[in-house]
């Protein structure tokens, strides 16, 4: 019940829809002397969070007290949230799913499922047919993706890239075309046309980018979630104080890399924005320059989401409550387009939102950043290293197959079991099902009587 919308009718007319994953509460209502047609929506804010280290009090709603005259006057005369209207188009969203939907969402959302079909050679081999049709029939009107097919073993036309983009929409042949010439002319954009002849490399940011990079503002996590999914972190000023370009560089960057792994298609990207600490929120709010709402910024955010060669299951974003982090909340959120579905909000402290990132399966100990807020990068230049290592074998290199993808392993896999110190690899998936695979022969192993038995 915490995460899923519940109505609550009462004879009067008056309709009660709590949103919990929201923080609303939508009051609605056919006000008196009208005709049933008219409603008024009403939405009220609440914080489901301890309040000075106190739970809220349980309250169990009660209809037979409320004037919906006098709480809609009080509502409508109140000064306004500037996060209201966003949290108004979120709602709306959510009640226009079906109740088949929105569980479906949920679940996958939490790391209880997956909404990608099971693959195979036949599927496949038709989804390639159909996305070949679909994007010869854009073709003709995208000037990008026509100079990348005119060049000679481009990897633009290959399975292996192709495959990326079906999976990023599920198998759906028509948006997956929308969105591979999308990433190509968003590339193109930035870098220019040798990412028509190859794929992005560490080698094609410049020194100032690749020092933007090392900061490690926007890293991926060592592991995997408990689904096997790959987390990708923005932590600190979210590189809001560097320029658009250099900003939109280093995310198609990470994501190209972060996608050459077959099972990140397959499973998809869940992203965190994580929250600065203790006295270090204000202090980066004064670094951090928030877009306005229908700026050059919020624009490319939007194109940057829709040309992702992955999935997106779900975004959380921590952060605290207040006017500004607020602000930047509503912006990520109207620049997501049908995925703000999978959108989650934490507000509160560190501990409480690693509490609530724990109940979606992501592994909070491995968070790169300090209680001060200080941002760690040991693992990331390492996976830098590796990237770079990577890159540099020559144009086989990052393939499916190649020898050098054979040999090198930047991210454990679901059915990996990971040997390292130190208690960081217990929550890697492969590890918790070695270690039940281990318990669930112990007894057999016990009663064994002879040592070939054991």
């Amino acid at each position: 019940v915490r995460h899923s919308p519940v109505t609550y009718a009462v004879p009067e007319g008056v309709q009660f829809v709590f949103h919990f994953s929201l923080s609303i509460c939508v009051v609605r209502t056919s006000p008196p002397h009208c005709d049933n047609s008219t409603t008024l929506d009403i939405m009220f804010r609440f914080n489901p969070h301890q309040q000075n280290g106190k739970k809220p009090p349980l309250v169990e709603p009660s209809f037979h007290d409320v004037n919906t005259e006098k709480i809609a006057a009080a509502m409508l005369t109140a000064e306004p949230d500037p996060s209201d209207a966003v949290d108004a188009i979120l709602s709306r969203e959510l009640e226009q799913l079906s109740f088949q939907d929105f569980q479906a969402i949920h679940e996958e959302v939490h790391g209880v499922r997956t909404l990608a079909p099971e693959e195979n050679s036949a599927l496949w081999r038709a989804s390639l047919e159909c996305l070949a049709t679909e994007l010869a029939i854009l073709r003709p009107r995208h000037t990008v993706y026509d100079q990348a097919c005119r060049i000679s073993n481009s990897y633009v036309n290959e399975s292996g890239f192709r495959l990326r983009f079906l999976r990023a929409e599920s198998f759906d042949a028509k948006k997956a075309a929308a969105r591979l010439v999308a990433f190509l002319e968003l590339a193109y954009e930035f870098y220019g046309p040798l990412v028509l002849q190859r794929p992005i490399q560490f080698s094609d940011l410049t020194k100032q980018e690749a020092d933007m990079l090392r900061d490690g503002e926007l890293q991926p996590l060592p592991f995997r979630d408990r689904s096997g999914r790959r987390v990708l972190v923005a932590l600190g000023t979210f590189y809001m104080q560097y320029p658009l370009e250099m900003r939109i560089k280093v995310n198609l960057y990470l994501h190209w890399a972060i996608s050459e792994d077959v099972e990140t298609q397959q499973k998809g990207l869940v992203g965190v924005f994580c929250w600065p600490c203790g006295e270090s929120a204000s202090t980066v709010l004064q670094n951090m320059m928030i877009p306005k709402p229908g700026s050059r910024d919020c624009k490319y955010a939007g194109k940057l989401f829709a040309a992702m060669p992955l999935r997106l299951v779900a975004v959380h974003l921590c952060f605290p409550n207040s006017l500004a982090y607020n602000c930047l909340r509503s912006g990520l959120a109207l620049t997501m387009g049908d995925k703000r579905s999978r959108l989650r909000f934490h507000c509160g402290d560190c501990v409480e939102t690693q509490y609530n990132l724990q109940g979606y399966g992501i592994p909070t100990d491995q968070l790169p950043i300090t209680d001060s807020g200080n941002i760690k990068t040991k693992y990331f230049h390492q996976w830098i290293r590796v990237r770079k290592s990577l890159e540099s074998g020559g144009s086989s290199v990052g393939k499916p197959g190649s020898s050098a993808n054979a040999s090198t392993i930047e991210c454990p896999g679901m059915n990996d079991v990971i040997f390292r110190c130190g208690q960081a690899y217990l929550c890697h998936p492969g590890n918790v099902m070695f270690r039940g695979l281990i318990e669930s022969k112990y007894e057999d192993h016990n009663q064994a009587d002879i040592s070939k038995s054991k």
